[in-house]
């Protein structure tokens, strides 16, 4: 046979013959099959929302690095083939066997989802074996593999028809259809305000008059009190990234157009960019030039970017691919355009050097609960109004009453477990009246609560005496759809009338009058009226004229799905359908929204006045957070207000009752979700409930009239039991729910985290079966043995890491929101937390401890030095108060021992029993925590004394001695206090001086470490005295191994008195080193105790860093000029190091210096031509001393032409010098460039300024 050549290798790349795999063509079979099955359905999601990528702040290159990125994912697979192919072309055979089942498994399982109903196990196996047909079809015929030759077309046109996209088009910085207005100014000094909502449709804030329900929407009926209501507006389009564009620019977005300054660089906030102090929040645009924006957040590190990006593609992935029992599963992708699976809880590999087992526990950030962003983002937004002498302007885009509804209209949240709304599958409503009825009744009292944030506005306005003068523009982006089986967001012919009317409210400066006009106006409308109301032309043509002047034509609307749209004559009257829906559903004269389900006849009934059937036991029954019920705080953040639950075996079609201590509050019907269980849930008002505990039951109802019968829906007597923690010697065991699951250390893996805010306690973590390679069953939290919560997880972890067998997109995550009255004496005893696996086993998760200064010792005088002056926090909750004499106790070091040894004894003699616990910290850290429970050795002079016989404990660290400092020993017990035990450790700390006075060496246990400048990086900063504590503040970093320190010491006159860890992250830091780990951390705070400081103030301190290798360094306190044997100025170091001044590594000049009211301003721009990549620092020195430093952040192209270099770190920089940190002679004030390689070069003034 002849062999193939040209296209025909293509086609015929392999044979049934083994020896034609791994090399040719057929390297490419692979990824051509993993291109369809990952980046095409990826990819064409994508190139329809581009926002995405906006959201993510990802530019063009990066989104075609992405793009390459999900091409490549096979790479690795086709290289082991071809590699393989070169020694056993049956190995290589098997790898592009194998690779083809998975990634056509993957491509098949999509296919089925969209044709086939079927539950999630039935598509994963049919996906499989259809997998595996496939790939033993490629093994035995050639047409098979010539089909799939042809397929490798795929890795051109996929790339090629989304970078075709017109939005992805876009992203290349093209796409403005106008050019910007030259900054001319506007005349007005009228403060402006303008508030975007989302998702908010008119008629939802109307009564039956056809007015704003000034019952239900106090705050809302007042604005309209007092401004212009434009009653008819009409949104610009069914989605944000186009109407919220529309708004602020007065023209509809072209195709491909995007929320961005360069497609939109006439905009809201460039008219007013020469004149006003712009305060602008933007939940999803990037509109408002950075430099305009006093409210621009600081933008995250390219890590986070890309993290971010890679968790929420799997999300969407999943999304895509997976069964729809499985994706119900997955965080909600409708919510928002990032951060789709983000939980509160960073899992394992942050970066942090582990110190011992205990320490190797994962860092947790804080937690908020779901959704508090937003509120928190609007009451800032709020607090940055102030009455001002320059003209400002606020602008607002808020994702309220966005999804996710979870707000009660007084602003307590309420947790919904499982799908996050249920009926609502991607942008569509299932079929299904009493689901869609329930979410738009959760929306109503979300905009209920809304309506109270728009009062705390109206308020702070009215108290900064800018209400009246200020030109004010209330407003939504779009509306919202609540119909049976149709859309919810996206524009169609039957919900057109729910989308497209938004509230418009206009008030002018001095307007106090309302008023409302039927006029047909559009969105695009906002902004010219804007101009109008202030008395000024507009800047540049706009679509649309003034709301106040309307001219006949047609409305125009920019559909998501169809393009441009033409609101029909008579489209106003549509609305009023909506509005008498829902009059229909929640009535017109109560003060909330609660249509009582579908047996509203039964809401208020007394359960034992209904004529009932005996009691149904249903195996599987679940009320979820069940618990929750038992200690209801209405004075705190959360209310337990939706009650849902799984029926288990039962019926999937029922009418339920639900009732809280005794009465009917709620009525609902179960439904199911394919591939899950039957389930049930509803809203119940706050007011049902009572403080403490509460009976929360569930009937079944059936007939009607005459033939009412209610049955109560119960668990069987042996799942009623709550669970509990037992434990025996040295075994424990999880007892309820009529099983016993024994814990088994390890078993299972995870940490966990819990924060209160002393209204609401947050339990989050994550948690991974290590035996099944999967999320454990279910999470079990424990108070004093006593089981007061079960749920399982649902988030994925941030960042597994290698701690972790979890794959990225596992949901392995947790947070659960508790009521601070379920967890009485949390901070005594904390909470104890386990996973549970389906096998029947279960592990405690981990927590750590940190030995913290006490608040009020850090408050007091400083001529006072009180106790407690330390306090021990665990991330399980607990609080040990440090108390002197609370407890007894001394601990001697082991001799003769391989390892490092203690042994000792703690008691609290005043109860009579051994201590709860030693704690032991080292360096600030935690090291080790053992229980108390040894015979007590004879030493301790307690024989005889009944209870105290086994108060003996032993430590055992494989951390050696030499890298043990500050070593402290605490004795804790179950009173909430803990006592420093006295003890000899052995081990000495100190500097050694060498002949000069000036520390050479760090002594540790007996061992001599020279210090080496260089080794850690690193200053100190501000040295401050607060209460009983002195602070030593600074930086410290591994540069040449891109770490963080181990540990980092505090001296005072050669003499051990603190020491610590790195805590925080120092951007800039990183950034002047080239890090490129976001999480790496730099800064230090070390408290020092006053009782440990031979002289009262800080000046003798010195801080030595020591590397995760051993090697220390001395760190610097200041920077100074000394001008050298020559004259010419050096950049010296107290550390006794020197930059090297090198004008010819520095590429740079000062191209300005203005001075003013505020100080010197400098700015010009700085390059490292031996690494022009890489950022430098820039140093301002007044005389001989700094006073500023910066990292340039400036792009300047012209600089990158100019020195004929393609890449280029931002090489800009300006910086102020404050007027009372200018030296008398302005000829004093220098400026340097300092280099990573600590270079350093002074910057002349541009020739001739």
């Amino acid at each position: 046979m002849s062999s193939p050549t040209g296209g025909g290798r293509l086609l015929a790349a392999t044979s049934a013959d083994p020896r034609g795999f791994g090399r040719g063509w057929g390297l490419l079979h692979v990824p051509a099959v993993a291109a369809l099955a990952i980046a095409q359905p990826l990819l064409d999601v994508l190139a329809r929302g581009a926002t995405f990528f906006v959201a993510h702040r990802f530019s063009f290159a990066e989104v075609a690095l992405v793009v390459f990125l999900l091409l490549a994912l096979p790479l690795p697979l086709a290289l082991a083939e071809a590699v393989a192919g070169r020694f056993s072309p049956r190995a290589a055979a098997a790898i592009r066997l194998l690779g083809l089942a998975g990634f056509s498994t993957l491509l098949f399982l999509h296919a089925l989802n969209r044709i086939l109903e079927t539950s999630g196990g039935l598509a994963l196996a049919l996906a499989l074996a259809l997998g595996v047909a496939f790939a033993g079809a490629y093994w035995r015929w050639t047409g098979v593999r010539q089909f799939t030759g042809l397929l490798g077309l795929a890795l051109v046109a996929v790339p090629a028809v989304f970078f075709a996209s017109p939005q992805v088009r876009g992203l290349a910085g093209g796409g403005g259809t106008s050019r910007a207005a030259g900054p001319a100014p506007l005349g007005s000094r009228a403060p402006v305000v303008m508030v975007v909502f989302d998702e908010l449709p008119v008629t939802a804030l109307m009564g039956a008059d056809r007015r704003i329900d000034a019952r239900r929407f106090p705050s809302f009926a007042a604005l309209a009190e007092r401004s212009t209501w434009f009653r008819n507006a009409v949104a610009a389009s069914d989605t944000t990234e186009y109407a919220v564009p529309a708004l602020l620019s007065g023209r509809l977005p072209a195709q491909g157009e995007l929320a961005l300054t360069s497609h939109f660089p006439n905009n809201l906030f460039t008219a007013f960019g020469r004149d006003y102090r712009i305060y602008a929040h933007e939940a999803l645009s990037l509109l408002c030039p950075p430099e305009l924006n006093r409210l621009g957040a600081e933008a995250p590190e390219a890590r986070e970017r890309w993290a971010s990006l890679a968790s929420d593609l799997a999300v969407v992935y999943g999304h895509l691919v997976l069964p729809e029992s499985l994706r119900a599963r997955l965080p909600a992708i409708s919510a928002a355009w990032q951060g789709f699976g983000r939980s509160a809880v960073t899992a394992p590999g942050d970066g942090a050097p582990a110190r011992s087992e205990e320490d190797r526990a994962p860092a947790t950030a804080p937690v908020r609960p779901p959704g508090g962003d937003r509120v928190a983002d609007f009451r800032s937004f709020v607090a940055s109004i102030e009455r001002r002498d320059e003209p400002s302007l606020y602008f607002l885009h808020i994702l309220l009453p966005h999804v996710p509804w979870q707000y009660t209209p007084s602003g307590r949240i309420y947790s919904v477990p499982g799908q996050l709304i249920p009926g609502l599958y991607g942008e569509r409503w299932v079929d299904d009246a009493e689901l869609t009825r329930q979410g738009f009744e959760r929306f109503l009292q979300q905009l209920q609560f809304l309506d109270s944030l728009l009062g705390e506005l109206l308020a702070r306005l009215e108290s900064e005496r800018l209400l009246d003068e200020a030109a004010l523009i209330v407003t939504a982006d779009h509306g919202v759809s609540f119909r049976p089986g149709d859309s919810r967001r996206e524009l169609t012919p039957t919900n057109r009338h729910d989308v497209l009317p938004v509230p418009l409210f206009v008030k002018a400066p001095g307007q106090r009058a309302g008023r409302i006009s039927d006029a047909p106006v559009s969105a695009l409308s906002a902004l010219p009226t804007l101009f109008d109301v202030l008395g000024v032309e507009s800047p540049w043509p706009m679509e649309a004229p003034s709301a106040l002047a309307p001219q006949p034509g047609p409305r125009r609307v920019m559909v998501q799905a169809t393009g441009l749209f033409e609101v029909p004559a008579g489209f106003d009257d549509e609305k009023w359908r909506t509005l008498e829906e829902k009059l229909r559903l929640f009535g017109a004269d109560a003060p909330s929204f609660e249509s009582g389900g579908p047996r509203p006849e039964l809401i208020g009934a007394a359960i034992d006045q209904l004529p009932a059937e005996p009691d149904r036991k249903v195996e599987g029954l679940i009320l979820d957070g069940s618990a929750l019920f038992e200690n209801v705080d209405l004075d705190g953040p959360f209310v337990p207000a939706f009650v849902s639950g799984t029926l288990g075996e039962t019926d999937s079609d029922l009418e339920l009752a639900i009732a809280v201590n005794g009465t009917v509050r709620a009525t609902t019907r179960s439904y199911r979700a394919r591939g899950s269980a039957p389930r049930f849930g509803a809203l119940l008002a706050e007011r049902h409930f009572r403080p403490g505990a509460n009976r929360v039951e569930l009937l079944a109802v059936s007939g009607s009239g005459p033939t009412l019968r209610v049955r109560k829906l119960v668990r069987p007597e042996s799942a009623g039991a709550r669970l509990e923690l037992l434990v025996t010697g040295s075994e424990a065991a999880i007892v309820g729910d009529g099983k016993r699951t024994p814990v088994k250390a390890g078993a299972l893996t995870g940490s966990t985290e819990v924060r209160s805010n002393g209204a609401q306690v947050t339990v989050a973590g994550w948690a991974w079966d290590r035996e099944s390679n999967r999320p454990p069953a279910d999470i079990a939290v424990f108070l004093r043995g006593e089981g007061i919560f079960v749920g399982t997880t649902t988030d994925r972890a941030e960042d597994p890491g290698a701690s972790s067998p979890a794959p990225a997109p596992a949901r392995a995550g947790f947070s659960f929101e508790l009521p601070a009255g379920l967890v009485p004496g949390l901070e005594r005893s904390g909470l104890r937390v386990f996973a549970r696996s389906r096998a029947g086993v279960a592990s405690e998760l981990r927590s750590s401890y940190r030995l913290v200064p006490a608040a009020a010792a850090v408050s007091a005088e400083r001529s006072s030095v009180p106790e407690p002056a330390w306090e021990i926090r665990g991330s399980d909750g607990r609080l040990l108060v440090v108390t002197p004499g609370a407890l007894a106790g001394r601990f001697e070091r082991s001799e003769g021992q391989a390892r490092f040894e203690l042994a000792g004894w703690a008691a609290d003699l005043d109860e009579e029993r051994p201590a709860d616990e030693v704690i032991v910290f080292s360096g600030g850290s935690l090291l080790t925590r053992v229980r108390v429970g040894a015979p007590t050795p004879d030493a301790a002079g307690l024989a005889g004394r009944p209870g105290l016989e086994r108060a003996g404990f032993q430590v055992s660290s494989s951390v050696p001695a030499s890298h043990l400092e500050d070593l402290r020993v605490f004795a804790a017990s179950e009173r909430g206090v803990a006592t420093e035990l006295e003890g000899d450790a052995g081990i000495e700390v100190r500097l050694v001086n060498g002949p000069r006075g000036l520390p050479v060496a760090l002594l540790r246990d007996g061992v001599e470490t020279p210090l080496r400048p260089g080794a850690v990086r690193g200053f100190i900063g501000e040295t401050r005295q607060a209460g009983g504590f002195v602070w030593a503040t600074g930086w410290a970093l591994d540069v040449e191994h891109a770490a963080e320190p181990r540990v980092v010491l505090a001296f005072e006159r050669g003499r051990l008195v603190a020491a610590g860890r790195v805590s925080e992250v120092r951007r800039d830091v990183n950034r002047a080193y080239g890090i490129t780990n976001p999480h790496l951390r730099s800064a230090f705070e070390l408290p020092i105790h006053r009782s440990k400081l031979a002289r009262a103030g800080a000046d003798d301190i010195q801080v030595v860093a020591v590397s995760e290798s051993g090697e220390a360094s001395l760190l610097a306190t200041f920077l100074f000029l000394e001008p050298d044997a020559g004259g010419r100025p050096t950049i010296q170091r107290s550390d006794g190091r020197r930059f090297a001044m090198r004008p010819e590594s520095v590429a740079g000049f000062v191209e300005s210096r203005r001075l003013d009211d505020l100080g010197l301003h400098l700015s010009g721009w700085a390059v490292d031509k031996a690494d022009p990549v890489s950022p430098l620092g820039i140093l301002v020195f007044a005389g001989p001393m700094p006073v500023v430093g910066i990292a340039p952040d400036g792009a300047r192209p012209d600089v990158a032409q100019r020195l004929g270099i393609g890449a280029l770190a931002p090489p800009g920089f300006t910086v102020l010098v404050p007027r009372d940190k200018l030296p008398p002679r302005l000829e004093d004030v220098r400026v340097f460039a300092v280099t990573r390689a600590e270079v350093a070069a002074e910057l002349a003034d541009v020739p001739g300024r």
